[in-house]
């Protein structure tokens, strides 16, 4: 079973002129879970204007992306199968 895309993941907004803010929050951003969210996302792209679900987790190794997928209907039936790739 793969989570949803970006699920687990904590996201902060900040408004573009407050620099206090901004260099606070900085603190707490951890490369690889943001490079592991944007290949999730990135996922979605051919799949965005469909009605179905997708399923993503990626995992950032050896300066390698681990990206896993599945889409399927509304019903839950796969509509392509489990697949893993190795990103440079």
């Amino acid at each position: 079973m793969l989570p949803a895309v970006g699920q687990g993941a904590l996201g902060i907004e900040t408004r573009v002129e407050d620099v206090d803010t901004i260099d606070a929050v900085s603190k707490l951003d951890h490369k690889f879970t943001r490079l592991a969210c944007v290949a999730e996302r990135l996922s979605c792209v051919a799949w965005a204007r469909l009605p179905v679900a997708i399923a993503a987790y990626a995992v950032v190794r050896e300066k390698r992306i681990r990206l896993e997928g599945l889409v399927s209907d509304a019903q839950g039936f796969a509509l392509s199968g489990i697949a893993s790739l190795w990103i440079r």
